[in-house]
């Protein structure tokens, strides 16, 4: 009869008749052998880890390998200022973790624009509100940033305003741009532009307070970047409807402590 030959992180088992065999490696480390129909299974148990034979040939017993590494969160914050750091990754790849980002790229879908925009602040957070409340900038995140690009790019494409407030139902200025000379050809292209266009309520009502909602796309601790779109229609209303319920359960806390003291 064939037996099993064992070393200390290391198994080696050869073919033999239907046996259980057991023994001793050292203190807490015993393995098991059965042979089934030419058939081997072996299971090493050790610090509950359970091995097939082929493991067993081509592994080494360790408690982590260098595939397996793991590093810490970049917790990305907002910030004035930008810090990107670069890692040295597996097989010689370079992740770029950001550190602290103040602003990112976001397309406005309906539009087909695209606009490198500040961003104001950390509005929304599905997974933790401590995220919310450290102001960490992950992806899916919803954040506030500056309109000021979009609504230069709105002046120049259609020639009109955008987010002129209102009082009583009614526009304080016209948003018509009357002081520009421009050429016929300009202004046809203007006109066919601005015809059977506009742009959601919701959206405008964002820019007459000068932020827009927008979800962040990308991995900033991947690749230190913090891009995304601008939210519209079914799902602005979706998150604005989350914001709006998060706050009013807040409050009802804050209410609710203050009675208690």
């Amino acid at each position: 009869m064939d037996c099993a030959l064992a070393s200390r992180g290391r198994a080696v088992v050869s073919r033999g008749h239907f046996e259980i065999f057991s023994f001793g490696l050292s203190s807490g480390f015993r393995v098991y052998r059965l042979e089934i129909a030419s058939s081997f299974f072996s299971y090493t148990l050790t610090n509950h880890l359970c091995l097939c034979a082929d493991q067993l040939f081509s592994h080494s017993f360790s408690f982590q390998n260098r595939h397996e590494l793991g590093r810490q969160p970049a917790n990305t914050k907002l910030a004035a200022t930008k810090d990107v750091r670069q890692v040295r990754c597996r097989g010689g790849n370079i992740k770029f973790r950001a550190l602290r980002l103040s602003d990112g790229n976001f397309s406005w879908g309906s539009e087909n624009v695209t606009r490198k925009a500040r961003i104001v602040d950390v509005v929304y957070n599905a997974t933790n509100n401590e995220l919310l409340r450290t102001k960490t900038l992950v992806k899916s995140a919803v954040v506030a940033v500056d309109c000021a690009p979009f609504r230069a790019w709105y002046a120049q494409h259609y020639g009109k305003k955008i987010g002129v407030k209102e009082r009583a139902g009614e526009l304080v200025e016209s948003e018509d741009i009357d002081d520009v000379k421009r050429s016929k050809n300009v202004q046809s292209k203007l006109a066919a532009r601005n015809k059977n266009h506009e742009v959601a309520k919701n959206v405008k009502s964002q820019f007459q307070s000068g932020r827009l909602f927008a979800l962040i796309t990308s991995r900033p601790g991947q690749c230190g970047r913090a891009d995304g779109y601008i939210l519209e229609g079914k799902e602005l209303d979706f998150y604005v409807k989350k914001m709006q319920k998060k706050k009013h359960a807040a409050a009802e806390a804050a209410a609710a402590k203050a009675s208690g003291a």
